[in-house]
C-alpha cells in the first residue's frame, strides 16, 4: 500500500515571529505604542491565517487518506487510529500546561505523554520515532509563541 505523506505545513516567517516575540514582550512589559499594538494585532490576524491554512491542508489530507484507504476494516489500525485520537484528545485536554511548558516549542504525543520537544519537527519525529513507536502513529503538536497571554 502506497503510503501518502503528511501535507507541508505552512511555518510563521522567522523575521515575522521574531517582531512579534518582541511585540508582546513590549505589550506585556505596558510599553508598546499605537503604531505598535495595531502591528502586533496585523501579526497575530496573519499567524491566525496560516493556522487555519495549516490546519485545513490537514484536514483535506486525512479527508483523502480516509477515503482511499482500507484501514478502516483493520482492526489493529482502528486501535492505532483510536490512540492517535486519545493522544491528540490529552494534549487537548492538558492545552495551557502544555503552552506553558513549551511556549514557541512543537511537542510529539505517545500514549498521553511529552516524549519529545523542541522546534525542528523534522527532528523532533526522528528523535522519537522507533520500533516501538513508528513515526506515522506519533501526535505532534505546536504551541506557537504567539498565543502567551500578557503577564
Amino acid at each position: 500500500m502506497k503510503k501518502v505523506a503528511p501535507p507541508k505545513v505552512q511555518k510563521f516567517p522567522a523575521a515575522k515571529q521574531r517582531r512579534l516575540d518582541q511585540l508582546l514582550d513590549k505589550n506585556s512589559a505596558g510599553t508598546i505604542t499605537a503604531k505598535e499594538k495595531l502591528a502586533l494585532e496585523q501579526l497575530v490576524a496573519e499567524a491566525e491565517q496560516l493556522m487555519v491554512a495549516n490546519a485545513k491542508k490537514q484536514a483535506e489530507s486525512s479527508k483523502f487518506r480516509a477515503r482511499n484507504s482500507s484501514w478502516i476494516n483493520n482492526p489493529a489500525k482502528v486501535a492505532i487510529v483510536r490512540q492517535m485520537k486519545e493522544d491528540f484528545a490529552w494534549a487537548m485536554d492538558n492545552q495551557d500546561d502544555l503552552e506553558r511548558q513549551y511556549p514557541g516549542e512543537s511537542v510529539v504525543v505517545w500514549r498521553k505523554q511529552v516524549i519529545a520537544h523542541g522546534t525542528d519537527e523534522e527532528q523532533l519525529l526522528r528523535q522519537a520515532a522507533n520500533a516501538d513507536r513508528p513515526r506515522e502513529q506519533l501526535v505532534v503538536i505546536e504551541f506557537p509563541a504567539f498565543f502567551e497571554s500578557p503577564r
